[in-house]
C-alpha cells in the first residue's frame, strides 16, 4: 500500500495544477477500469531500479508469478469480500482447487495423511502471502483481510493467464459447500455461519458463471442466501438474490421444473415481506396451480404453495378465500403428517391470527395457547416462529382487555427478538410500536416515544421511506410528540409523512390506514379538497372489501364527517353521522379486527379526529349540539371498543418465515 501511496502523489504532483487530490479519487472511485488505468500508470521516480516498473499493478503481479512459480493455490482470496475471509473457507478452496489434478485415496491413512498434507500446505501458503504483505491476518488467527486493489491486480492477472473463470467456478463451489441450505437455514444455532458467509455470497453473486453445472450452483446459493436474507430482516438482498436465482433458472430449465418452482416461491417469500402483494400473487397462483396438476393436492409442496398464497389472500383482505384455503391445508396436513407436525403447526398458527384478524378474540386466544405450547415443544421458546406465535398471542389478550398479560408478552418477546434477530429486524421493530402503543394508551408518553422513535428509525433504514410501516411508524410518533406537546416536532414528522404520501400515491394500491392518516393530516392543516378526496377514497374502499358495518368502514365514516363539517357541509356530515349512530344502535361494532397494517395510526387518528371535533366546537363551527353528539359519539366508540391497533407477526411459507401485516 505505500507504494500505490506513492504512485498516486507521483502521479498527482506531475499534473499539477489541473489535478487535485479530490479530482484523482473522484476519478478512481468511478469504476474498476479507472483503478486500473491510474494503478497502471507508469510515471515519475520512485527510487526504483530504472529497468523495475513503477506501476504497482505490474509490481503485484510480478509477485503473482513468483508465488504461482512456487505454490499453484495460494492466490486465491481474489473474489471474496476483502474482509472476514474465514480460514475454513480459503481452505476448502484450495482444496477444491487441486481435487482436478489430486487423485482422492481410498484407503483412510492415505485420506488421514492427505489431509493432513493439505493443511500444512496451506498454513505455508497464507506464510507466503504474508511475506509478501498481500494479506494480513486478524487478532485471533481465524480470518484474513486482502486489500481491495491488491483482489482486483489479482482478478487482471488471473484474467490475463485465462484462469479467472475457472477460479470464478471454485469460489462458487466453495460458497455452495460451505453456506448452509434449507432446512439448516431455519436453525438459529446456523445464523452465525450464515452471518460470517454472507459478504462473500453477496460478492459472489456478481459474479454468474457460464458453466451450467457451476451456474445451478450459483442460482442454489443465491436462493439460500436470499431465504437466510429474508429470516434476519434483510429485504433488499433478499429480493436482488431471488430475483437473479429465478430469472437463470427460467432460462435454464421450463416454468414447471420443480428447480424454477422453488425459485419462484422464494422470490414470492421475499416479494410479500416487502409487501409487493400484487407480484406475490402472480407467482404463487402459479406455484400452486403447477404443483397441483404435478404432484397432487396432499403433497406438502402444494400445501407450501397454497399456504403461501392464502397469507397473501390475508394481506389483501380477502378474508373468505384466505380462511377456506387455510382450512383446506390445514386439515390435509393433520391428515398427512398429524396434529403434531411443524407445517401443521404453522397451519394452526396462521387460522389464529385470521381469527384475531376478524375480531373472533376468544378463539384466536383458544387456538394461540395450543400453538405457542407446540411451537416451544418442537422448535424451542427462542425460535422465530415461537416468538411470533407468542406475540400474537399477546395481540388477542390486548384485544380482550387484558392489557398486563398482553404487555408482559411484548416485552419478553420483545428482549428475545432482539437477543435472536437483532434489533433492526422487522419483527423487533413491530414490537417495538405496539410496546410503544401500549405506553401511550397508559400515559407513559416519555417511554411511547423512546420507543417509537427507535421503531421508527429502524424502518426507516430497513424499509426505507416509503414503505407503509415506516410512514405508519412515523404518524405514531408524529402524535404521540403532538400528546407531549412537542408540537413542532409532531409538524416535522407530518411535514414528512405528506411528502412521502404524495410520492407512493401514485405507486402502487397504498395502504388504506396510510391515506386515513394522511387525510387526518390534511385537515389539519386546513387542506380540505385533499382530505376529502382521500378521505372519501378510504371509505369506499373500505365499504367495498370490509362492509358497511365494520369499524374500520365506521372510522372512515366518521372521518370524513368531520371534513364535511369542517368545509361547512352540515347536511352531509349529518348523513354520515346518522349512519354511524344506525350502526350503533344497532349494536353491529363488535370490536377491533386489527387493520390489516400496523400499529396504531388508524385509530389514534381518529382520536386526532376527536380533537379536531372539539376544536371545531371551541371555535364556534358547527351548532354546540352537534359537535356534542360527535365528540360523545367518537369517544365512546373509541373508549368501548378499540383500544389501539396492534401489529402482529404472521407466520407463513417453507421456512416459517415471520412479517408484519400489510394493507386492506
Amino acid at each position: 500500500m505505500p507504494l500505490a501511496i506513492v504512485q498516486a502523489a507521483s502521479y498527482i504532483k506531475q499534473r499539477a495544477p489541473r489535478v487535485t487530490v479530490a479530482q484523482y479519487l473522484e476519478v478512481f472511485r468511478k469504476s474498476d477500469r479507472k483503478k486500473i488505468s491510474l494503478l497502471s500508470h507508469e510515471g515519475g521516480h520512485l527510487r526504483r531500479d530504472k529497468k523495475a516498473s513503477n506501476a504497482i499493478f505490474f509490481t503485484w503481479q510480478s509477485s503473482f508469478d513468483q508465488i504461482r512459480e512456487v505454490h499453484p493455490y495460494p492466490c486465491s482470496d481474489e473474489l471474496f469480500d476483502r474482509q472476514g475471509i474465514p480460514d475454513t473457507l480459503i481452505l476448502s478452496r484450495a482444496q477444491s482447487a487441486g481435487s482436478d489434478a489430486t487423485p482422492v485415496a481410498s484407503e483412510s491413512d492415505e485420506e488421514c495423511a492427505s489431509e493432513s498434507s493439505s493443511v500444512e500446505t496451506f498454513e505455508d501458503d497464507i506464510l507466503i502471502l504474508r511475506n509478501y504483505s498481500l494479506i494480513t491476518v486478524s487478532i485471533d488467527g481465524r480470518n484474513f483481510e486482502m486489500h481491495g486493489l491488491v483482489q482486483l491486480a489479482m482478478c487482471e492477472w488471473l484474467k490475463s493467464q485465462g484462469q479467472l473463470e475457472r477460479w470464478k467456478n471454485v469460489f462458487i463451489d466453495t460458497l455452495y459447500c460451505c453456506f448452509p441450505s434449507e432446512p439448516a437455514l431455519g436453525d438459529v444455532n446456523n445464523w452465525p455461519k450464515c452471518q460470517s458467509l454472507f459478504p462473500h455470497v453477496e460478492c459472489a453473486v456478481a459474479h454468474r458463471p457460464n458453466d451450467g453445472e457451476y451456474l445451478q450452483k450459483w442460482c442454489s446459493l443465491c436462493q439460500n442466501a436470499s431465504s437466510y436474507a429474508r429470516l434476519r430482516g434483510f429485504i433488499r438482498g433478499s429480493i436482488r438474490m431471488a430475483k437473479l436465482a429465478y430469472k437463470a433458472r427460467k432460462g435454464t430449465f421450463s416454468s414447471n421444473h420443480e428447480s424454477t418452482l422453488d425459485s419462484a416461491e422464494v422470490l414470492c417469500l421475499a416479494q410479500m415481506l416487502n409487501c409487493q402483494w400484487k407480484e406475490a400473487e402472480a407467482l404463487a397462483l402459479t406455484v400452486a396451480e403447477i404443483r397441483t396438476k404435478l404432484l397432487g393436492l396432499h403433497h406438502s409442496a402444494t400445501l407450501t404453495s397454497q399456504h403461501n398464497l392464502s397469507s397473501i389472500y390475508l394481506h389483501q383482505v380477502r378474508w373468505q378465500e384466505c380462511e377456506k384455503l387455510q382450512m383446506q391445508v390445514l386439515y390435509t396436513r393433520i391428515q398427512t403428517v398429524g396434529p403434531q407436525h411443524p407445517d401443521t403447526v404453522m397451519s394452526m398458527a396462521s387460522l389464529a391470527f385470521t381469527h384475531c384478524i376478524q375480531a373472533r378474540y376468544k378463539q384466536a386466544e383458544i387456538l394461540g395457547l395450543e400453538v405457542v405450547a407446540s411451537y416451544k415443544q418442537l422448535l424451542g421458546i427462542y425460535h422465530p416462529a415461537t416468538l411470533a406465535s407468542m406475540h400474537n398471542l399477546a395481540s388477542a389478550y390486548w384485544y380482550q382487555g387484558r392489557l398486563e398479560i398482553a404487555g408482559d408478552l411484548w416485552q419478553q418477546v420483545m428482549r428475545m427478538n432482539m437477543d435472536v434477530l437483532g434489533s433492526f429486524h422487522p419483527n423487533t421493530l413491530t414490537s417495538m410500536m405496539n410496546l410503544a402503543m401500549l405506553y401511550h394508551h397508559l400515559g407513559g408518553l416519555e417511554e411511547a416515544a423512546d420507543l417509537g422513535y427507535q421503531a421508527m428509525h429502524g424502518r426507516r433504514h430497513v424499509h426505507g421511506l416509503e414503505h407503509p410501516d415506516t410512514l405508519i411508524s412515523i404518524f405514531n410518533l408524529a402524535f404521540t410528540y403532538h400528546s407531549q406537546g412537542r408540537l413542532m416536532e409532531s409538524e416535522n414528522l407530518s411535514l414528512q409523512l405528506i411528502s412521502a404520501h404524495e410520492w407512493t400515491l401514485n405507486q402502487t394500491y397504498p395502504n388504506m390506514t396510510c391515506i386515513g392518516n394522511l387525510a387526518t393530516i390534511y385537515r389539519q392543516k386546513g387542506r380540505l379538497t385533499e382530505a376529502e378526496e382521500l378521505g372519501s377514497f378510504v371509505m369506499q374502499t373500505r365499504t367495498r372489501n370490509l362492509g358497511p358495518d365494520h369499524p374500520l368502514t365506521q372510522f372512515s365514516i366518521a372521518g370524513l364527517a368531520s371534513t364535511y363539517r369542517s368545509q361547512e357541509r352540515i347536511k352531509d356530515a349529518e348523513l354520515l353521522e346518522c349512519k354511524l349512530q344506525d350502526i350503533d344502535e344497532s349494536n353491529h361494532l363488535k370490536g377491533c379486527p386489527g387493520e390489516l397494517d400496523e400499529e396504531i395510526g388508524n385509530y389514534l387518528g381518529q382520536e386526532i379526529s376527536l380533537n379536531i371535533a372539539r376544536n371545531e366546537k371551541n371555535n364556534g363551527d358547527g351548532s354546540q349540539q352537534e359537535q356534542d353528539s360527535l365528540v360523545a359519539h367518537g369517544h365512546a366508540t373509541y373508549c368501548r371498543h378499540f383500544s389501539g391497533d396492534i401489529a402482529f407477526q404472521y407466520m407463513g411459507g417453507m421456512d416459517r418465515r415471520q412479517i408484519a401485516i400489510g394493507n386492506d
